[in-house]
Formats: structure tokens, C-alpha cells, sequence
């Protein structure tokens, strides 16, 4: 799908981090994100002031003022409804309470890092998976000790009642007690069946 686009590691990368740096206007916050499952853009909760700027950077992870290797997301944040945006949902499912009351969709303009600039429309993909990913994260949970194994052997890091909380083509986002982990496919998955034999295969 991407495997040959020069777009492809930045839309990895993108996905690699659920945690960043909000700067808007003067000021600046650590946020906790995902990725809309209709846009492939960010949705967060934002303070008010984050809403009134013509425009933000989203910088990941969230060392930007000391790595100028970070990615940088830049777009305007636009308030969406919790209510009825699935991707707030997700938002709770992968981090629960919000810090603030409002959310919104990051209307990514582009994304840059170090000298490759990637235009915000090949930023905003849906996920293929998304009408399926709740199966698909059913199948993964199947086995939490392999979960666990995988997340040891390939991450450092051995997480207690780890949770696939979010599958995509690049991989599986793994809900831990202290956060996120992403377990990255060896290739790109392009179908429901292909998912789920790289789940098999890095489960394994």
C-alpha cells in the first residue's frame, strides 16, 4: 500500500506516538492522543485557548524543545463533539478520563521532519480496518501472555494485563497500566486477512 511511497516512514512514525507537545500561540502542553480512525488525523482534548489559534504544532514525542529530530505536525485544531465522534471514544478506551472537557481533530496542513515535508492530504487515510478492528482486536487479546512475551522481547518492557486496544496496516496499539506500547508488523498489512496474519506472526 505505502511500502514503496517515499510518504511511508513518516506515516509509521505518526503512528509510533500517542503522547506529544502542543504548541499553540505562546504556550505550550503535553498531550495524550490518537489517530481518528476516519482521517488517520490526531483527536485530543484541548484547552479553549488551543481552539481561538489560527494555527498549532504538534510536536512528537514530547522532547521538542531539546530533539530536532521530532516530528512536526502542523494544522488547526477544530472542536469536535464526544458524543458522537467515535474517535473520542477511542480516546477514552486508550487513556479513560480526559484533562479537559473539549476535544478536537487536528486538520493537519503537513508533517515535517528534519528536511522531508509530507502534505497533509496523505496524512488524512482512514483506517482500512476500522469497521473490523474490534474483531481484530478480540483475536489478538485471545492470548494476553504472548502479548506480554512480544511486548518483552521486542520493547524492553514486560507490561502487566496488556490490552490491543488498536490495530492499523503498520501494526497494533497495546494498552499498558503506565500506557501505550506499539508492536510494528514486519510489513504492511493491506486486508482484514493479512491483519490478522501478522498478528499471528508477531504474537508468535
Amino acid at each position: 500500500m505505502f511500502s514503496n511511497a517515499p510518504s511511508h516512514d513518516m506515516l509509521r512514525r505518526l503512528r509510533l506516538f500517542h503522547e506529544g507537545l502542543l504548541l499553540f500561540g505562546d504556550l505550550h502542553e503535553r498531550v495524550r492522543f490518537v489517530l481518528d480512525p476516519l482521517s488517520g488525523q490526531p483527536v485530543l482534548p484541548v484547552p479553549v485557548y488551543a481552539l481561538e489559534v489560527d494555527d498549532l504544532k504538534l510536536c512528537l514525542p514530547d522532547d521538542a524543545f531539546e530533539n530536532p529530530e521530532c516530528l512536526q505536525v502542523s494544522g488547526i485544531a477544530k472542536e469536535i463533539n464526544p458524543n458522537t465522534e467515535e474517535a473520542c471514544d477511542r480516546h477514552m478506551a486508550y487513556f479513560g478520563k480526559p484533562g479537559h472537557a473539549r476535544y478536537a481533530r487536528i486538520d493537519v496542513d503537513s508533517i515535517k521532519r528534519l528536511d522531508v515535508v509530507l502534505d497533509g492530504d496523505l496524512v488524512r487515510l482512514a483506517n482500512p480496518f476500522r469497521k473490523h478492528e474490534g474483531a481484530l482486536c478480540k483475536f489478538a487479546n485471545a492470548n494476553p501472555e504472548s502479548i506480554a512475551n512480544t511486548c518483552e522481547r521486542t520493547l524492553g518492557t514486560r507490561p502487566d494485563k496488556p490490552l490491543v486496544v488498536g490495530v492499523d496496516p503498520w501494526g497494533l496499539d497495546v494498552r499498558a497500566t503506565f500506557g501505550i506500547m506499539r508492536l510494528e508488523f514486519a510489513t504492511l498489512a493491506s486486508t482484514d486477512d493479512e491483519a490478522r496474519e501478522m498478528i499471528v506472526k508477531i504474537l508468535t
